[in-house]
């Protein structure tokens, strides 16, 4: 058990260290939601005491280890590694990107593309495409196959398109276009009031430091001109591939592409077996 007052002066601190390092975010918003709940509950804690006087048990002001969840380990990756994780070089002047990534999800899978800025035309580096599974569904606390968990899914392909590509990332400005406008709010804030999106966002979090990717610059791209991203994410129900992946060049007006070295990567996005 942890005393609320103390989880409540830690979450302070946090808070005014995440105004510096604003990829600590995603931990105060998940911390903020436990103690919010936790007093909620104190005024139920209460009645029980006065209905039960016999149950000794220390509940007031309080709260259960256990509901900080995969915070933990979190928190100790974060503060343990400082030379990797909470010390790193900031140039004066800004990074123009030019790696990016483009993303698309569907009930049946993910998909996306890693585009490279070359004399101001993006070229299609490699692309990937993985399906979502029962188990993977389950894991991430959405119905398995139906529309209703959208939005997770989409910020899900931004993750799992950060993960295959951090190594070509290090040390740039990476630009994220989806038709999500959740996943680019999730990816700009890198935190979220939900908590399986403030899950995915703390994943990128840790990885941007990792990798050292200066940062993410969030771009909408209409579903219309995301074809080749919703193509990939489609798997078992889509038509003929898009003329762009076929000749690697993206129609004029929608961020031309020009294909650099074709290759397509099929792999299974990596998952927690639960969430929280």
């Amino acid at each position: 058990m942890i005393a609320t007052r103390e989880l409540r002066s830690f979450l302070g601190k946090l808070a005014w260290v995440s105004g510096i390092i604003p990829r600590l975010k995603w931990m105060v918003s998940a911390l903020y939601a436990v103690l919010t709940k936790a007093f909620k509950e104190e005024a139920s804690e209460e009645d029980r005491a006065r209905k039960r006087p016999h149950d000794q048990r220390p509940k007031l002001g309080v709260v259960a280890v256990k509901r900080l969840g995969t915070t933990l380990p979190w928190l100790k990756t974060m503060f343990d590694n400082p030379d990797d994780l909470l010390i790193r070089q900031e140039s004066l002047n800004e990074v123009e990107p030019n790696w990016g990534i483009v993303t698309d999800a569907s009930p049946r899978g993910i998909g996306g593309m890693l585009i490279h800025n070359v004399n101001e035309e993006w070229h299609i580096v490699e692309e990937f495409e993985a399906p979502v599974q029962a188990h993977q569904a389950t894991a991430l606390e959405i119905q398995f196959m139906e529309a209703s968990g959208q939005a997770v899914l989409e910020g899900l392909a931004v993750l799992r398109a950060l993960q295959l590509w951090a190594t070509k990332l290090q040390r740039a400005a990476v630009v994220i276009r989806s038709d999500s406008t959740v996943a680019l709010a999730m990816s700009k804030k890198l935190a979220s009031p939900t908590k399986t999106l403030n899950y995915l966002a703390a994943e990128i979090a840790l990885l941007l430091e990792k990798a050292r990717i200066v940062r993410l610059v969030p771009q909408h791209i209409a579903g219309t001109l995301n074809k080749e991203a919703d193509w990939l994410s489609r798997l078992g129900d889509r038509g003929e591939m898009p003329r762009a992946l076929q000749q690697g060049k993206l129609p004029s007006g929608a961020n031309p592409c020009h294909t650099q070295a074709g290759c397509t990567t099929v792999c299974e996005a990596s998952l927690p077996a639960k969430v929280g």
